[in-house]
Formats: structure tokens, sequence, C-alpha cells
């Protein structure tokens, strides 16, 4: 991981509190099923990106980087995608997750 020196309230900030603050928002991205809630943390994260100014580096410009941000956000989509279609009840059975002896559908309605 790379480490970035800089003046912004971000990097004043203990790293133990940036990780609680990352596995927040990815829990709350797991967890919340409309999409409308989850715009409050989308733009407190780009707020904190903004502030930080970590945009700017070269580093952050680097097709490893991008490629890991754009990983993350996917894999966070399709579980999301995932846990609502087990969440949303009824309607048009996609397929079936077994999970311990428990069959749990799928639906087309739920990734929507």
């Amino acid at each position: 991981m790379f480490r970035f020196y800089g003046t912004s309230i971000v990097h004043k900030l203990d790293p133990r509190t940036k990780v609680i603050w990352a596995l927040i928002i990815m829990i709350v991205a797991l967890v919340v099923i409309d999409p409308l809630y989850l715009i409050p943390p989308l733009l407190f994260t780009i707020i904190m990106l903004l502030s930080s100014g970590i945009y700017k580096t070269e580093e952050f410009k680097s097709k490893w980087i991008q490629l890991t941000i754009f990983g993350t956000f996917a894999l966070l989509v399709i579980l999301n995608g995932l846990f609502a279609a087990i969440e949303i009840k009824g309607g048009h059975a996609i397929f079936y997750i077994n999970i311990f002896g428990l069959k749990y559908p799928i639906t087309m309605e739920g990734f929507y």
C-alpha cells in the first residue's frame, strides 16, 4: 500500500479511524437495499476523497489502483444485488443459492 503525506483533515486522522470508516461504508453498501439510501455514504466518500487531494497524485492515476477501485466497486454492486435478491420475496426466480441446507431464491425483482 502507498503512504501519502499531506496536510488535509483526512491525512491527520488516525489510521484506525480511516479503516473503521471504510468498513462502515462497505457494510452499509452491503446491507442497504434501497439505492436512494446509498446516496449519503457515496457523497460522504466523494467529499472525503476531494478534501484529501489524493486523486491528484501520480500513484492514484496508475492502472493498478484504478483496477482495484473499480473491482471493489463491482464486487460491492454484485454482492448488494445478491443480498437484495435474497431479501425480496416473490417474483421470478432466476436460480437458487443453497446455504446451510436452505434454498434461497434469487429473483429478477431482487436484482432490480
